[in-house]
């Protein structure tokens, strides 16, 4: 305490105010706990030098009549009340106004830049502030530890045309943002106490058109699922999202996001699932992605992500599903793969890798569904595969595998969709095959008959062994086949055989040399082959 004045804490910032005689000083009352007027019965008179006009803990200081009331819109704070009353003549509502505008744009240039908040530009984050300052029925004190938060979300609500939204009941006049559509708050711990906090915030399919703010990332560090799928979010994710290490779950699929994914997202050490698929991401995969341990599914498919598979995936351990068709990936795949123990699903179809498949991919034992379609791979199969004992499907078509089909097919019980067509595999087709439901080796160069082994092929589906040099008699067991529906054999050497007419197989294709009376129905002609062969 200084000669005359008594210190005032504020956020834990001292702040001379001058002491009146005992008989004079005034006795401020403890907020109201039912958030209703505070009356102060005999207001102190500060002088304006004592206040610091630079300092982002500047007390406001109003200058209204000795009988003004004090809303206490926050009756939890233990902060004491923000606003001390004057016994000065009463100013002019500019004046007021501007010093509540000050204070509360220093909360919020800490968190968005002072760039955004130029008076001169109509950004979203100065549609915000201004929001806060004149409109937010809540009036928050500047100092309340909810107003960046609340800005935060104003901030994404004017960034993504809020007012053409689906639904955004109550956003922007409940008191209270947990009352915000898709808003959830729960109970948390926050340096040992309990309150209510923002974790999970969706949005999806919602019809939000424009990109996502940084504030987001930089104030709600309670959150931990943030789904905005399914609208016409465009332009980059933010730098600072890895801010944000409590979000589990990051569902941002289905947009118009481009740009590259920020290397910070090997921060967000909480993330269990990524869903960013179907959008228009570019760059590369950033190796920090292999700091996220407790990582379980990564969608990027259908982007336009470039470069090699960063070798750090394969510190993925609790990854099962790493689904990255459709984009423009390049390079081989690296072996470290086949250290995701985890690993359930892997989609690597439909990019612009080459080179041969790492025969350590099969140490990845869980493997379940192996995708590598539509690349430019090579070599054999790696026998290895055959320890692949929960394999159920395996998709290689279009691609430059060479070598007979593997004999390892025979004792893969569980492997049910096969597809191989369009390669170089040569050779005789394998007598024992562990009941596939769809069995396609169309398109490559193989030779001899069909082993009448495939008769009792019970659970077969469909067969296509159309374009290859396959010759000899047609099994007529295979019409017996309970569920087979589809079957094409046209494009290869058989000899004709009689009774084909009667085959109940719903998709029964030969090619029209036969010589059977039903050509006409079951057949295709000789161009449509070559057509199906590029000519």
């Amino acid at each position: 305490e200084l000669l005359g004045v008594e210190q005032i804490n504020v956020n834990n910032v001292d702040f001379p105010v001058p002491t009146p005689s005992p008989d004079k000083r005034a006795q401020i009352p403890s907020p109201d706990p039912f958030g209703g007027d505070v009356i102060v019965p005999t207001p102190t008179s500060v002088p304006n030098d004592t206040i610091p006009d630079d300092d982002l803990t500047t007390i406001f200081v109003p200058t209204g009549s000795p009988s003004t009331l004090i809303p206490v819109m926050n009756p939890t704070s233990t902060l004491m009340p923000t606003i001390i009353p004057s016994s000065k003549p009463s100013s002019s509502p500019t004046e007021v106004v501007s010093s509540r505008y000050k204070q509360i744009k220093r909360r919020v240039v800490i968190i968005s830049g002072a760039e955004s908040l130029k008076q001169d530009v109509d950004t979203p984050q100065l549609k915000a502030l201004k929001w806060l300052v004149d409109e937010d029925p809540s009036r928050f004190s500047p100092f309340d530890e909810n107003l960046q938060v609340r800005y935060a979300l104003t901030v994404l609500y004017y960034s993504t045309q809020g007012d053409g939204w689906n639904k955004n009941t109550d956003w922007n006049s409940a008191p209270d943002c947990c009352d915000w559509f898709g808003v959830t708050c729960d109970s948390v711990n926050d340096l040992g106490y309990q309150r209510q906090a923002i974790t999970k915030l969706n949005l999806s399919n919602n019809n939000l058109v424009g990109s996502i703010p940084k504030e987001i990332f930089g104030t709600l560090k309670f959150l931990k699922d943030l789904s905005l799928h399914t609208n016409s979010i465009s332009g980059a994710l933010p730098e600072n999202i890895g801010l944000r290490e409590s979000i589990q779950t990051l569902q941002l699929y289905s947009n118009n996001i481009s740009g590259t994914i920020p290397a910070s997202i090997g921060n967000m050490k909480g993330l269990v699932k990524v869903y960013m698929d179907k959008n228009k991401l570019s760059g590369t995969i950033p190796p920090q992605i292999g700091n996220l341990a407790l990582l379980e599914d990564l969608h990027l498919y259908d982007n336009s992500l470039v470069g090699d598979l960063p070798t750090e995936l394969g510190l993925l351990s609790n990854v099962w599903r790493l689904w990255l068709s459709g984009n423009k990936i390049g390079g081989e795949i690296p072996p470290q793969i086949g250290n995701m123990e985890s690993l359930d699903s892997l989609y690597l179809d439909d990019n612009n890798m080459y080179g041969a498949i790492p025969a350590a991919l099969s140490n990845a034992i869980m493997l379940k569904d192996l995708r590598l379609d539509q690349n430019s791979f090579y070599g054999e199969i790696p026998k290895e595969f055959g320890n692949l004992k929960n394999l159920n499907i395996l998709y290689l078509q279009n691609n430059f595998f060479v070598g007979p089909v593997p004999s390892w097919f025979g004792s893969s019980t569980r492997l049910q969709y096969i597809n191989l067509s369009k390669n170089q595999f040569d050779g005789n087709l394998p007598s024992k095959i562990s009941n596939p439901e769809l069995l396609d080796l169309s398109e490559n160069n193989l030779e001899g008959n069909i082993p009448n082994e495939w008769e009792n092929q019970n659970d077969l589906r469909a067969l296509f062994l159309q374009g290859n040099r396959l010759s000899g008699s047609i099994p007529n067991g295979l019409q017996n086949l309970p569920n087979l529906k589809e079957l094409h054999l046209y494009g290869n050497n058989f000899n004709v055989e009689k009774g084909l007419c009667s085959w109940n197989i719903p998709d029964f294709l030969v090619e029209c040399n036969i010589g059977c009376g039903c050509c006409n129905s079951i057949c295709v002609h000789s161009d449509t082959i070559a057509n199906e062969r590029g000519g």
